[in-house]
């Protein structure tokens, strides 16, 4: 094996004998080779020098030899920042761009005329740089994702086959190669996958809920029936296409009948009756559509009002009345209203019907002489109970009370039997007392 005795001067501006740079050595020159024009990043350049005649044969020294083995050669390497050392001491490329390679025999008072030109490009990709095209993105709206690959040395490199991952991953998240896209409203890792690119930088991208699609709305408290003066807070629920809740949203609210309303979104009842309370969506909605919800609420405090009607005249009220009749059984109406339908009627616990003539609840009762009371509960539709007592005094005759009624005895009490017209004394109770 021929030994080679060569030096490698990396940035090393050479300062030799021969005028301009050209081959100073009459019949001699060194000419750089190169065994590639262009080298990836990371590559050895592998140069070669070799001193050659003027027919371009290897010159020989005296004994036979190739001067080449023999003699001291230098390799200049420009731009130096274009290259590098690797472990095991060899030049490689480093930074894209064009470089030169250039040979020199100093003791021969040799350097290459023309230099070796090399161009460099990036090498493997060893690590990507994840950049999405905006990192706040609504629901179901696809992101632009851009992939940066550099190789060992920094350098940006052009042509390389990516792929997207994205964290967490689930239902409603798509990807292709150069965007993603995420229903769910959240916080999602993009990633660049490149081939050998074992380092990443991801970024954050942040889903909002889209504009609004549907609305529902609830009552808190919840109750089946509420009371006069009880307050209740009608809760909103607005939802995206995708089910995501939107509370950037600006709501409405009404009632009817209208009720009052202490503050936005609250309800107080005056009365009773079914109250329907309504949530509109005034703000940007999906293809702007109409939202609005309703729930409809009860306010029942009193229960059914009852009216005890004659027996005789059944489109008059009257608590108490006198019927001229003999002892047996009498069919008592009575008059119940409500605001909601009326469950049951009882008269003195039978269970009364409806008369579609008159309007009122009738149901038989015995009757005797004297004063006869008749009890009557009512129920409606929620179980709310009222109750009242209707006084029916019966007789088979009865007298003016301008007249005296014939064979009997009668008792008048009038106020001065217990009240003393004269402040001075119960002249009238003494007087009794005294009799």
């Amino acid at each position: 094996m021929r030994s080679m005795n060569r030096a490698c001067t990396v940035g090393l501006v050479l300062a030799l004998a021969a005028g301009c740079g050209d081959n100073g050595k009459p019949g001699l020159l060194v000419e750089t080779r190169v065994p590639r024009r262009v080298v990836a990043a990371g590559e050895p350049i592998d140069a070669r020098c070799a001193v050659l005649d003027t027919t371009g044969q290897p010159a020989l020294d005296k004994h036979g030899n190739p001067l080449t083995d023999s003699v001291e050669l230098t390799i200049t390497y420009r731009d130096p920042d274009a290259f590098a050392m690797d472990a095991d001491g060899r030049v490689i490329a480093a930074r894209v761009g064009t470089a030169t390679a250039r040979c020199a025999a100093p003791s021969l008072d040799l350097i290459d005329a023309s230099a070796a030109e090399i161009e460099i490009i990036a090498g493997p990709a060893v690590r990507v740089v994840t950049q999405l095209a905006s990192r706040l993105s609504s629901a179901g709206a696809p992101v632009g994702v851009t992939c940066l690959a550099f190789d060992a040395f920094n350098n940006r490199v052009a042509m390389f086959e990516q792929a997207l991952a994205v964290s967490p991953f689930g239902a409603g998240v798509t990807t292709s190669a150069t965007a993603v896209t995420a229903t769910a409203a959240g916080e999602y890792d993009v990633s660049c996958v490149v081939s050998g690119a074992a380092e990443v930088d991801d970024d954050l991208l942040v889903v909002v809920p889209a504009l609004p699609s549907a609305l529902t709305v609830a009552v808190a408290p919840e109750r089946t029936v509420y009371a006069i003066d009880e307050q209740v807070t009608l809760v909103d629920d607005a939802r995206d296409r995708f089910g995501n809740r939107v509370d950037d949203v600006v709501l409405s609210y009404g009632s009817a009948p209208g009720v009052p309303s202490p503050s936005e979104a609250q309800f107080q009842f005056a009365a009773d009756g079914a109250f329907a309370l309504t949530a509109t969506v005034t703000s940007p909605t999906q293809d702007a559509m109409r939202l609005t919800a309703s729930r409809t609420v009860f306010v029942n405090s009193a229960g059914p009002a009852i009216q005890c009607m004659r027996a005789d005249a059944p489109t008059q009220a009257s608590e108490a009345y006198m019927l001229q009749r003999a002892p047996g059984t009498l069919v008592v109406p009575v008059h119940v209203t409500d605001a909601f339908p009326v469950q049951s009627v009882k008269i003195n616990g039978t269970a009364a019907t409806f008369n579609q003539a008159t309007g009122n609840y009738e149901a038989g009762v015995p009757i005797g002489f004297g004063m006869s009371f008749v009890d009557v509960v009512a129920t409606d539709q929620f179980g709310k109970e009222n109750s009242t007592t209707c006084f029916v005094l019966a007789a088979d005759s009865f007298t003016a009370e301008d007249s005296h009624m014939p064979g009997a005895l009668a008792m008048r009490l009038d106020p001065n039997a217990i009240s003393d017209p004269q402040p001075t004394g119960l002249d009238s109770l003494n007087a009794s007392t005294a009799a």
